[in-house]
């Protein structure tokens, strides 16, 4: 008998590759996400794009019975004005028609609030009558020299507008050199010190130097023959000061009067008043002609 070989089978069950179909559905779920997000935001979601607006000016101010159109006064972005809420303080001064604002026969001031969801915008809206309301207190000069112990109506030198005196207060830096009383500036001693003036928020201030320049006569009085002729000169004291700048006034032309430096008296007796003046130093004697 002939030999016979046996050979073995393999009969191991033969594994077709499985199609990962999960991974698949992942993978394509996540493309789907992603280009979705991408075509929301290009063309659905606005608030990607700037969007704001401002007042051009923080106040306005309006005539009585007068119109204004806001949008006159609004920078936009991206945005319209029947997009944005307006409310105003008080609709008895100024109402909103038509995004205009209307004012009435009332002066006032009132707030106008402009809201665009998150964005909150004021201004500020005044009805005037014409009438200049402005509150003003201002010195009119920086620095002034005074003799020592002399006074100087201080309003001279300030201008009030729409305050009353009454309500101003002052106060001096140094007391001992000058300080306010009443409406009067009254000096002390030589030296420098600041005036001030406030009302309210509103200040201002004005050096004050005494001494440094002055103008004096060296007597109460003076007394002259009639028909007389007297360099004025001889009777002052002055210190920092051009003379031929002095200006002479007589209360009585008829009596004294001054020419070319010199004090010419008139052939009749009586008594006046003579002032030397330059810049804000002044000073006055009593002449006495017999």
């Amino acid at each position: 008998m002939d030999n016979v070989e046996i050979v073995e089978l393999d009969t191991k069950p033969v594994v077709k590759n499985k199609i990962p179909w999960g991974t698949i559905i992942v993978f394509i779920v996540l493309i789907l996400l992603i280009g979705g997000y991408f075509i929301y935001d290009i063309f659905f979601n606005k608030e990607k794009v700037e969007v704001s607006f401002s007042f051009k000016n923080d106040s306005i101010t309006m005539g009585l019975n007068s119109a204004y159109d806001l949008k006159d006064n609004i920078d936009f972005t991206n945005l319209g004005i029947e997009s944005i809420t307006f409310v105003l303080s008080d609709n008895q001064i100024v109402s909103l028609e038509n995004n205009a604002l209307i004012s009435n026969t009332k002066v006032g001031e009132v707030t106008l609030t402009a809201t665009y969801k998150d964005i909150v915008r004021t201004m500020n809206v005044i009805v005037s009558d014409g009438t200049d309301k402005t509150l003003s207190l201002k010195f009119l000069r920086s620095s002034i020299d005074l003799n020592d112990n002399s006074s100087k109506n201080v309003y001279k030198y300030l201008d009030l507008k729409n305050i009353d005196k009454s309500s101003v207060v002052f106060s001096s830096s140094d007391s001992t050199v000058a300080y306010i009383s009443g409406d009067s500036i009254i000096t002390k001693g030589n030296g420098e010190t600041v005036i001030s003036a406030k009302f309210g928020d509103i200040t201002s201030s004005m050096k004050v130097v005494v001494g440094k320049k002055y103008l004096k006569f060296k007597d109460s009085e003076i007394n002259l023959n009639n028909n007389s002729n007297t360099s004025v000169y001889d009777f002052l004291n002055m210190l920092g000061i051009e003379k031929n700048n002095i200006v002479f006034k007589s209360s009585d032309n008829s009596l004294v009067y001054v020419d070319n430096g010199s004090i010419i008296t008139r052939d009749k007796s009586g008594e006046c008043t003579l002032k030397a003046t330059i810049g804000d130093l002044d000073t006055e004697v009593k002449v006495v002609v017999k």
